[in-house]
């Protein structure tokens, strides 16, 4: 992948700027919507994240520094060594080993178990700047993408169903935990002992049940690795009826994320983005349907 001189003009500004020295090496790592490096020199090993343009409007840039930071502090984030104020440009300390997304598949299941309890200790830990109400979310995408939640155009008969997930899963103010809210395999990276979250953009205060849902559904878990991930975590009752529900909430986000983002650009690929994650959507909201309430569903 070809890095354009602009990028690496700003990579040595921020490396300079960070008290580094010059790069013997920078490497294009995979993303959609940041544009982020590795960066190789005399006595360091770092990660340069240049914020992407397309979802500036999307992301609080100070609140994400700070909450970075504290999870720092909890060691389920890497050292941030330097940051530029005017629009979030990142320098950080390169986490060892690998994303769980990279690791094969019948593998996985202890660095899932570590990532349970890396966002165990997350939750416990001091309040975030910032809430996620993931239903204020999905409004505030529709919104960006020129739609209304309540809108064919986006839900269509979908709706609903929605309709009625919103009326389970209303966020609980005695429940906010400070949450990652991007968890997914590709932001955690395992060395066999700990796992380290990166990409901080969205952390705020929000229900535990998300992050835990989120990963099951966007890391489409396996059965074995979603009890692995949920031993680590350590809470028996953050399961049942309210993480399905929650895993809902995950999939209707997404879907609307996938529609802000179609707005912004590469419309093609994030249409077809929304299309298939409104069909899985359709799919578990029937499933949820025949399934019934299943009584209490919140633990």
């Amino acid at each position: 992948m070809t890095i354009l001189p602009v990028d690496l003009e700003r990579i040595a500004s921020l490396l300079a700027a960070a008290g580094l020295g010059k790069t013997d090496s920078v490497e294009p790592l995979s993303g959609t919507g940041n544009r982020t490096f590795a960066a190789r020199g005399k006595g360091f090993d770092v990660i340069v994240r240049l914020p992407g343009h397309e979802t500036a409007a999307l992301v609080d840039r100070e609140a994400e520094a700070h909450n970075a930071a504290l999870a720092a502090t909890l060691g389920v984030a890497p050292a941030l060594i330097h940051r530029d104020d005017a629009d979030g440009a990142m320098v950080m300390v390169r986490a060892p080993g690998a994303t769980l997304a990279d690791l094969q598949a019948g593998t996985r299941q202890g660095a899932f178990a570590r990532l349970g309890a890396g966002l165990a200790r997350l939750h416990r830990g001091p309040a975030f700047l910032g809430r996620m109400d993931p239903w204020q979310k999905i409004a505030a995408y529709l919104d960006a993408a020129g739609l209304d939640d309540a809108d064919a155009a986006a839900f269509g008969s979908l709706w609903p169903g929605i309709a009625a997930l919103r009326a389970r899963t209303g966020l609980d103010p005695a429940r906010l935990a400070p949450c990652h809210v991007d968890p997914v395999p590709a932001n955690a990276i395992d060395d066999g002992r700990r796992v380290l979250l990166v990409d901080w953009e969205y952390a705020a205060m929000s229900d535990p049940l998300w992050d835990l849902a989120y990963v099951c559904v966007e890391g489409e878990l396996e059965p074995q690795e979603e009890s692995a991930l949920l031993a680590g975590y350590g809470e028996s009752s953050l399961r049942g009826a309210a993480l399905a529900d929650w895993k809902l909430v995950a999939r209707a986000v997404s879907a609307a994320w996938c529609m802000a983002r179609a707005a912004f650009g590469d419309a093609p690929m994030w249409r077809l983005e929304v299309a298939n994650r409104l069909a899985a959507l359709a799919g578990n909201l029937d499933d949820a349907a025949a399934a019934g309430d299943g009584g209490e569903r919140r633990p």
